[in-house]
């Protein structure tokens, strides 16, 4: 009987034409399916690159096929060493990734780029895979791949003691001391805690140093300290001479990596040596990340400690009390506000006071307890020149600003650099309870005005909030026609707008000024006009006492305005309206139907036709008719009405 032929039974020049055809992936599906035919597989298809830079060998590294991986490696013309090249920038390494150094700084279609089948097996563990590689004479048991990776700092990485010892038995692994990455092993087996792999690399390679400068000074005792592995940092500091109060970029110690943590044991361990110190630059202070992070004991410790400064100020805003008070961390607080050394008013650079800084998050217990304090400023400033009064308005946060209202010295006047009272900033922020509040006390003023002029009417008519302009209105004190630096009213505001409500409220109040003017010289119904606001035109026309032939400083009146700005809704509004000029000038004598025709809006011009009364005849001062400034044919067309009789 005869066997049906398998695909190893080929000739190898066709097996190798398949071969030709199928990715990394595929050939070992193949390998998996058909074990002979390993012995058809060349070089050529050893080294094949796939779309993620793996080949053939990378993948049986990967999976500890040491057999397989063994047999192609018998081939003089595999490489051990081959690797997908690609450019890639190199990764700094901090603290923050060392939960994953590695795997995460590279994108995953770029996987295996820059690194060997070593590496893949000692990061996968596999002993019998490791030992087949490292036999083979042209082996590179020490290449790194662009981000400093090489097979020993994957396997310690990885806690795997075992292949970690085959590697340190090489004389050429590890071996480059005056290296900058030297001591990435003893780091990264420190941040992972595995205490026997540190033991093993201490005892191998003495030279590697536990506060040796990796990155950005970031060392294996900050690693250690950071991750709260006991033992190891009690071994690193028994080992001789250590500085344990190296100071990275960041301004971090392994001291403020514990203490940021929360390890209390190590914060003790490290307060035992006497070079360290818990102040570190300013920001980044060891009790300041206790405080921060909520691990009181660790700050009792540190506060025990005689030492230990309270930061009152400093670059970055992060003093310890301020903290203490934005999180509403009520016992840090306590525990802080015993010291002598703390300054409860001490501000940012941003001028954020701890006080403010509490009002702001809108904790209340955090006030309380400062506000009980009898050197407390409860008017202090930051750098916009708001108060902590100011910041609760901002809010809304009227539990907060009920109990700085209760105390005597607290100046509900003050204004910040853009002039915004507390009541200013609750009316714009429309905070209708805190608004009520404000406006009970006498010493409120219902009319104060920030850096444009503008008061708290003006911002709530401009925001439309009827309900706020009630309250406002409700004060006997408040100037309805009070005007802004450009001239403007709450009236102007509302209608330039189009706020509908607001203007309704205004028009019924006694005493309003309809015809007021802006800096422009502009009435609150030429405003209204140039934003094209027909509800508003309408209700401002319909007015006894509005004047729609007011004219502006340049001379132009509601209508012409409307002319020029292509109005068409607006245009045969104003024309209806008993009393309206159709043909008033502007200072350079030009009347509406001029400007509706330089700006050549043929559906206006001939609403201007049809009046009656439009003069078609009139010239500007400097003899220009409405027919001389036609350059379109429809626009003249349009005025051919009486074009004769003008000629």
């Amino acid at each position: 009987m005869k066997t049906r032929a398998t695909l190893s039974d080929l000739p190898l020049d066709i097996i190798h034409q398949v071969l030709d055809y199928l990715s990394p992936n595929s050939i070992l599906s193949l390998i998996r399916a058909v074990p002979l035919t390993v012995a058809a597989i060349s070089s050529t298809h050893s080294h094949a690159v796939g779309e993620s830079g793996e080949t053939l060998l990378h993948l049986l590294a990967q999976d500890g096929d040491a057999r397989v991986l063994g047999e192609l490696l018998a081939n003089p013309a595999t490489d051990p060493n081959v690797h997908a090249d690609m450019f890639m920038i190199p990764a700094a390494l901090s603290l923050n990734d060392l939960c994953d150094p590695f795997y995460s700084v590279i994108p995953s279609q770029h996987h295996y780029h820059g690194r060997t089948p070593l590496s893949y097996a000692a990061a996968g563990g596999h002993l019998a895979t490791v030992e087949v590689l490292l036999i083979h004479p042209d082996t590179d048991a020490d290449h790194a791949d662009y981000i400093h990776r090489t097979p020993l700092s994957l396997a310690v990485f990885e806690g795997h003691i075992h292949i970690v010892s085959l590697l340190l038995a090489r004389a050429d692994v590890a071996a480059k001391r005056h290296n900058r990455f030297y001591d990435i092993p003893l780091m990264l087996a420190a941040s992972q805690g595995h205490t026997a792999v540190v033991e093993m690399l201490l005892r191998q390679r003495p030279d590697m140093r536990a506060d040796g400068e990796i990155g950005h000074n970031l060392t294996a005792l900050s690693a250690a300290a950071g991750r709260g592995h006991v033992a190891i940092v009690e071994l690193f500091l028994s080992r001789g001479p250590i500085d344990a109060h190296m100071v990275n970029l960041m301004g971090y110690t392994p001291l403020a990596y514990a203490a940021e943590s929360g390890h209390l044991r190590v914060v003790e361990m490290l307060l035992k040596r006497t070079e360290v110190n818990a102040n570190g630059r300013p920001g980044i202070s060891s009790l300041s990340l206790a405080v921060q992070h909520r691990f009181t004991e660790v700050a009792k410790v540190l506060l025990q400690w005689g030492e230990v400064k309270v930061k009152n100020d400093d670059y970055y805003g992060k003093a310890t009390l301020r903290i203490a008070a934005e999180n509403n961390h009520i016992e840090m607080m306590k525990m802080l506000l015993d010291r002598d050394d703390v300054d409860v008013n001490a501000r940012s650079m941003l001028g954020i006071s701890a006080l403010s800084a509490a009002v702001e998050e809108g904790n209340v217990d955090a006030v309380t307890l400062l506000l009980g304090r009898s050197d407390i400023n409860a008017n202090v400033k930051d750098d916009r020149g708001r108060t902590p009064l100011i910041h609760a308005a901002e809010n809304g946060d009227t539990a907060i600003m009920g109990l700085l209202l209760e105390r005597d010295d607290v100046d509900v006047s003050i204004q910040g650099i853009t002039g915004m009272s507390a009541l200013t900033t609750a009316v714009k922020e429309g905070h209708i309870d805190a608004v009520t509040l404000l406006l009970g006390r006498s010493d409120v003023s219902a009319n104060v005005k920030d850096d444009r002029g503008r008061t708290p009417l003006m911002h709530a008519a401009e925001n439309d909030n009827t309900e706020i302009m009630g309250l406002l209105l409700g004060r006997d004190d408040v100037d309805v026609n009070v005007q802004s630096i450009t001239g403007m009213t709450a009236l102007a505001v509302a209608a330039q707008e189009g706020q509908v409500g607001a203007v309704v409220l205004l028009l019924d109040w006694n005493g309003v000024n309809v015809n007021s003017r802006d800096g422009r010289g502009y009435t609150p119904l030429m405003g209204a006009v140039e934003r094209d606001h027909i509800e508003v035109i309408r209700m401002l026309i319909m007015c006894d006492d509005v004047d729609v032939n007011a004219r502006c400083d340049e001379g132009m009146s509601a209508l012409s305005i409307a002319a020029w700005k292509w109005r068409v809704d607006t245009v045969p509004l104003l024309l209806g309206w008993s009393g309206v000029d159709v043909n008033s000038r502007d200072d350079n004598g030009y009347t509406p139907l001029m400007g509706a025709v330089e700006a050549n809006c043929v559906e206006i011009v001939r609403m201007f036709m049809m009046c009656d009364d439009v003069d078609l005849s009139a010239r500007s001062d400097e003899g220009v008719s409405a027919l001389d400034l036609a350059h379109d044919d429809a626009v003249t067309q349009a005025l051919n009405r009486n074009a004769m009789e003008v000629n």
